[in-house]
């Protein structure tokens, strides 16, 4: 199905790379050069149709998906999009494929995600990628010539269902390796079957490959060195003061063993050919501090700045309905408490849980009688309405509501009313709210009780 040319070309590379045995990692790594020096263009792929995995490997797939629940939906528009992917594909413009580097690197930030991508055209392109929890044990398994399935790409066609492309890595191969067949989601035969028809591998694998290349750029998004100094770890000033430091150090001593700032700048194999043993030392330590002062330097290049914050805008952008969300937890100075479970359901503060609003003190024992007595004093021992009372506090500390009304506290002057409602209103801290004061001129002359 190649045109002559390109099989042409196809053969020469076989000829010149095959050797009598070749192992996998070799036959994968051939085949990723053709594709490279081909552009992906004329590959045969576009003359093969979409076949599906039967049954029972389908459905073996699908129980390996199930093990793993998705983090937040990371929602991208076109500009976004680009920007995650430009963080890796700048430096990989020629890739014929993802690279499989995160994998044996052993640190996925995010494993599995929904991503909704919006293409300025009216369509929202929605995936999931899925890396196995176990995918780390799955690695130190594989060799060069048994590749292993650690994920699998879920790209949605209609209403949650989903073409499935596995995703297999192989020791020593640069490049994610995907299956031919397809996993499939809520897609019934007769639909399959038309895609066999209609569908194509190449159409797919560039649609879910796109995907694919998105989900790289968030991960390598979060690992960026300079989004972490920003959200996590804000020290890049820090850094370029130590490497300089280092920097200037090294420069020092190596000036007093009797060295030439000029020669050392300089540099060069006569130069390091002629170091004492002591010189080549500092010499090997004043190389280091320049590269790490290199690298700082690199990392706060505007450029670098701009895609960075670009590609993590998208990654901690919550919505406001995100924001103090769980109705039922309730942040205090000295911890955050599930208020279903009452005192025991203390558990540190966790920034992950987004509570905005906070209580103006802790939970404690502290004053308590003396709070008991006022009750008592401010309700006339009316242990029934100190319930009810208490209640009604309680239902302003949970953040749903489940009973709608409106409180008024009447009696005669200095008995309490103004002293307790302030008191509550005080330990709520950022929880309360106020309404303004307001008066109304009575058109009637009738009694107050009648009205």
């Amino acid at each position: 199905s190649l045109p002559d040319e390109e099989l042409e070309f196809g053969i020469k590379e076989i000829q010149q790379r095959f050797p009598e045995e070749m192992t996998m990692k070799q036959m994968m790594d051939m085949q990723h050069s053709i594709l490279q020096k081909s552009n992906m263009k004329n590959t045969g792929y576009d003359n093969i149709p979409v076949t599906f995995l039967s049954a029972e490997r389908n459905s073996e797939l699908l129980q390996n998906i199930s093990k793993s629940r998705p983090a937040n939906l990371i929602q991208l528009d076109k500009k976004s999009d680009d920007a995650v992917i430009a963080l890796w594909r700048e430096a990989n413009q020629n890739a014929a494929g993802i690279p499989s580097d995160l994998f044996f690197s052993g640190h996925i930030p995010l494993p599995d995600c929904k991503v909704h991508v919006d293409d300025g055209n009216g369509n929202i392109i929605k995936f999931r990628v899925v890396i196995f929890p176990d995918y780390q044990k799955l690695v130190e398994e594989t060799d060069e010539n048994n590749s292993v399935r650690i994920g699998a790409v879920l790209y949605e066609i209609r209403d949650g269902d989903c073409m499935i492309l596995s995703l297999e890595v192989l020791r020593g191969h640069d490049w994610i390796i995907t299956e031919t067949l397809l996993g499939y989601k809520g897609i019934p035969d007769y639909a399959r079957d038309y895609f066999h028809e209609h569908l194509n591998t190449a159409q797919v694998w560039t649609s879910i490959g796109e995907c694919l290349s998105t989900w790289y750029g968030i991960q390598i998004a979060l690992l960026h060195p300079l989004v972490k100094d920003i959200f996590l770890n804000p020290v890049t000033d820090a850094q370029l003061a130590l490497a300089e430091k280092m920097s200037d150090a090294v420069m020092n001593e190596m000036l007093s063993s009797g060295l030439k700032k000029e020669d050392i700048l300089k540099g060069g194999k006569r130069f390091q050919d002629n170091l004492e043993e002591k010189q080549a030392e500092l010499y090997r330590q004043f190389l280091f501090a320049e590269s790490f002062r290199g690298f700082v330097m690199k990392y706060r290049n505007i450029r670098s700045l701009n895609n960075a914050l670009d590609a993590a805008k998208p990654l901690v952008l919550k919505t406001p309905e995100q924001l103090d969300g769980d109705a039922m937890l309730l942040n205090t100075p000295g911890g955050t408490y599930y208020l279903p479970d009452g005192l025991n359901g203390w558990k540190p503060t966790d920034p992950a849980d987004l509570l905005t609003k906070v209580t103006a003190v802790v939970p404690n024992e502290e004053g308590r009688q003396l709070w008991e007595d006022a009750l008592n004093v401010f309700f006339c021992n009316d242990q029934g309405l100190i319930d009810y009372v208490q209640m009604i506090c309680g239902l302003c500390i949970v953040g749903k509501v489940y009973a709608e009304f409106m409180v008024i506290a009447y009696g005669d002057g200095r008995n309490g009313k103004s002293t307790f409602w302030n008191v509550i209103y005080k330990v709520l801290g950022s929880y309360k709210t106020g309404v303004q004061r307001f008066t109304r001129k009575l058109e009637t002359k009738r009694p107050i009780n009648q009205l």
